[in-house]
């Protein structure tokens, strides 16, 4: 909820400034403002609310694992 809010504070600053002191259209102004609030969320998302190392395991290496799993089994077995 935080977040939501800061980004939503970035895209109504970057709107009005466009659009009060550098003149830009209001449409082009508007439509920029979303594009940073967007990057924004998303970058704040990603990096801030959402760990950068996934709990869960890749799945290159799950099919490692039962590849490495396989070749044992079949060692085993060539043993006998």
């Amino acid at each position: 909820m935080l977040a939501s809010g800061a980004v939503f504070v970035w895209n109504l600053a970057v709107f009005y400034i466009l659009y009060r002191f550098l003149f830009v259209p209001i449409m082009i102004a508007k439509m920029t403002g979303t594009l940073v609030g967007f990057l924004l969320n998303y970058a704040v998302r990603q990096f801030w609310i959402f760990s950068r190392s996934s709990r869960y395991a890749s799945a290159a290496t799950l099919f490692d694992v039962a590849a490495q799993d396989a070749n044992q089994d079949r060692a085993i077995t060539a043993d006998d």
